[in-house]
């Protein structure tokens, strides 16, 4: 090699290092602006990175490093609230600050719960003449399947609707003309299908909304509400059989003591204080989640989301509201029988409340004078898409847009 090369090759080797240490130019357009502030001030690319802790990860991984997990997670939101901030965008970290945080309450009432119940309540079972042994290993591979449950519906995608080809998959559901009809979403400026809702904590436009899950950092669609079901399964079984479990042992240390009821009952509950409060907790989530799984098995009966629960709760309202208001323009004679808007069936029910309210206003000192068009709403509509439980449930266990796109391979 000559010399002249390879004096080219040191100042090739000199100047990518320079590059290499030197900022990125600054880039014109506004596209890049906020990658070159977040560059420029030191932040990393948080758009880039990956989760540790990712569908593919082993279950057992997770089991041994449940700390790991929860410091990841929370030093990632961190990040990402600096970043935001930095960039002007902080409504938006804000919501998956709030998201992470109920996942860090569940972790930590789940995880505290278990703590007390490994370090107090079994070796009190060991002790205990009116409990089985083998309750141990069942707790254990009791709160291996809750906490799994969580993990695994945490990852499970409800199904997001971005182009041509999501719309025609999840494009299962029939325009009801009163709920839904065919128009385009304001945000993402895609044609909104039926029973869909755009999110705003994940940003997209989800099939079958229901709600969205703080504690999963999840919206519930048409593609995850069955896992979600089942995760409430696992976790009211698992408050059921805790409390069954503590109330058999506490009954137990109850009847071994010597004196009268009241007195051995004090005796218990200060002895092993830290049983009592699982106890107690176990009880109060098993009301609570039960109820709640109860709400969501009914909704799925009624093949109804929840989002759409609210909307008939408002329709309700307002069909008794239309009905008292239309009855009492007859008794008073403002309008003959035959009289008044009837309701027509290609109007929405949005379409129909904003016509009869047009032309209200407020007069007489704050007064409210009802001067809208007098509207007979006839029968209460019904739910479009109610078939029957045992076809609503199917809808859930099975949903329509993976039947139709298993058909779809299948050809």
């Amino acid at each position: 090699m000559s010399k002249e090369n390879g004096n080219c090759s040191r100042n090739d080797m000199a100047e990518q290092m320079r590059n290499r240490s030197a900022p990125p130019p600054p880039k014109g357009s506004m596209a890049t602006a906020g990658a070159d502030a977040s560059a420029s001030l030191g932040v990393p690319d948080f758009s880039k990175e990956t989760e540790v802790y990712d569908d593919a990860c082993d279950f057992g991984q997770f089991m041994l490093n449940p700390c790991l997990y929860i410091f990841d997670s929370t030093m990632r939101c961190a990040r990402r609230i600096s970043l935001k901030s930095t960039l002007g965008h902080i409504q938006r970290c804000d919501k998956l600050a709030s998201a992470h945080v109920q996942q860090f309450i569940y972790c930590l009432a789940v995880f505290g719960s278990w703590t007390i119940v490994f370090i107090k309540v079994y070796p009190l079972c060991w002790q205990s003449n009116h409990l089985a042994n083998y309750h141990t290993y069942l707790g254990c591979c009791v709160f291996a399947i809750c906490v799994g449950s969580w993990r695994f519906a945490c990852g499970i995608d409800p199904g997001n609707i971005t182009d041509e080809q999501t719309l025609a998959k999840y494009d299962v559901y029939p325009y009801d003309d009163f709920l839904y009809t065919n128009k385009i979403c304001p945000t993402l400026k895609i044609r909104k299908l039926a029973r869909s809702k755009y999110d705003k904590y994940s940003d997209r436009h989800v099939p079958r909304f229901d709600h969205f899950c703080g504690w999963l950092n999840q919206p519930i669609g048409e593609e995850n509400y069955r896992w979600f079901l089942f995760f409430l399964l696992i976790h009211v079984g698992m408050c059921v059989y805790g409390s069954t479990v503590l109330y058999l042992l506490l009954r137990g240390e109850i009847e071994d003591e010597l004196g009268f009821f009241q007195t051995k009952l004090v005796m218990v509950a200060w002895k092993h204080i830290w049983v009592v409060v699982a106890f107690l907790l176990m009880v109060i989530m098993c009301f609570v989640l039960g109820a709640f799984f109860a709400f969501h098995l009914w909704l799925t009966a009624k093949n109804m989301t929840t989002n759409e629960h609210y909307k008939w709760r408002e329709i309700k309202a307002w069909h008794q509201q239309a009905t008292s208001k239309y009855q009492q323009a007859l008794r008073s004679g403002a309008i003959r029988p035959d009289g008044g808007k009837t309701m027509a069936s290609g109007m929405t029910y949005y379409q129909i409340r904003s016509k009869s309210t047009e032309r209200d206003e407020e007069r007489n000192g704050g007064e409210i004078v009802n001067d809208g068009i007098i509207i007979n709403p006839g029968p209460m509509r019904s739910n479009a898409y109610d078939h029957g439980v045992v076809r609503n449930f199917g809808e859930v266990i099975f949903p329509l847009a993976l039947r139709k796109e298993e058909r779809r391979k299948n050809l």
